[in-house]
Order: structure tokens, then sequence, then C-alpha cells
């Protein structure tokens, strides 16, 4: 694995280890906490190693998983690779502090890591925590998702929610909204336009 590969593992485990104080269980590469059985909070680590720095540089992502949107994307797209606890909406930390900037947190090989990883903990549970218990219900989560998701993904959140809200109308008109959008990305336009055709169908 090699210095730098230890030195991951060991960040790593000690921010999942206290995160679990905030109702984080680890599943795989994910920390997940049950809000209310159909809303979860998402955590994750993304790490990079640099090795001429010697340095490992840490990504703390924030989000929100909404088992009924995301059950529903995977009924309707079945073409897509489904993942558990993909999230409806994520962003690094950072986005959610007084800055609203990105934050990557920097790990020199041979410093101790408790005052970096400290931080990282002190941005998830002032910015990260708060942020996700008022993004639970579906209208929080429509401004997030418009705010933050990359346009291949909003294209088919926000139409889901929409429609989850009762809003079949508003939830095929986004989806035309989104279609010009991606009108000239011939790799996305066949699958989004499966995706209309069933949402029509419901």
């Amino acid at each position: 694995m090699g210095q730098l590969g230890d030195l991951t593992k060991e960040i790593k485990t000690r921010i999942w280890d206290l995160l679990e104080e905030d109702g984080f269980v680890r599943k795989g590469q994910v920390g997940v906490a049950d809000i209310d059985g159909s809303t979860f909070g998402l955590t994750g680590l993304v790490s990079t190693t640099r090795r001429a720095q010697k340095t490992v540089e840490l990504n703390p992502v924030v989000g929100v998983h909404h088992k009924e949107v995301m059950d529903m994307l995977a009924a309707i797209c079945t073409w897509f690779p489904s993942a558990k606890w993909s999230a409806t909406v994520v962003r690094n930390v950072g986005y959610f502090s007084p800055d609203k900037t990105y934050i990557v947190y920097k790990f020199p090989l041979g410093h101790p890591i408790d005052k970096t990883a400290a931080d990282v903990i002190d941005a998830i549970r002032n910015y990260g925590i708060p942020w996700i218990n008022s993004h639970l219900d579906l209208s929080a989560l429509a401004g997030a998702v418009e705010t933050y998701c990359s346009i291949d993904n909003s294209a088919y959140r926000l139409p889901a929610i929409f429609y989850l809200q009762g809003e079949k109308e508003k939830a095929l008109a986004c989806t035309e909204k989104y279609r010009a959008k991606l009108e000239h990305a011939d790799r996305f336009l066949k699958d989004y336009d499966r995706f209309i055709a069933e949402l029509k169908k419901m």
C-alpha cells in the first residue's frame, strides 16, 4: 500500500470513528445516518495522494439520499447502474460554510493527523449536518438539486421530485427544459428520451 496509502487509511479510520458519534454508519465508502427511515444523511471522504508533496488531500462531502426519489429513478432508469446509497444531492462541505467555497484538507506524511482530522469533523458538524437537516423535505431538496447537481443529474432528479410532490405536469415541463439543454449531448439524449417516455406513462 505504501506510506501514503497507510496514511490515507489512518485518516479515514479516525474520521469515520468520530462520525459514528453523529449517527453515521459506514457502508462501503459512504457514511449513512438514518434520519426518518426514508431520508438519509450522507458523508464521504474523497482522498487524493500527492506523491511529490508526500501529502494526502481530503475532500469531505455531505449530502442527502431521499429513498423515494432514488427508488423512483432506479425503477424508471433500469439502464443505469444502481448504487444503494447514491446521493440525491452531494457537495463538498465547504459550500455549506459561510465562505461557500471548496475546502480541501491536507495531511503531510510524518505529521500528526489529530488537528486536521478534528477540523474535518468540525466542518461536517458545524456546516454539513445542519445543511442536511434543513434539506430533508422535497421542496428544500428541489432547490438544492437545482443549485448543486450537475445538469446530467438534476435533469433526472428534479422532475422526479416534482412528480412525487404530485405535480406531474411540472415534472414533464421540467424534462422539456432539460432536454433542450441536453440537445447537443448525443450520449445523454437517447437515455433521457427514454426517461421522459417512462415518466409520461406514470
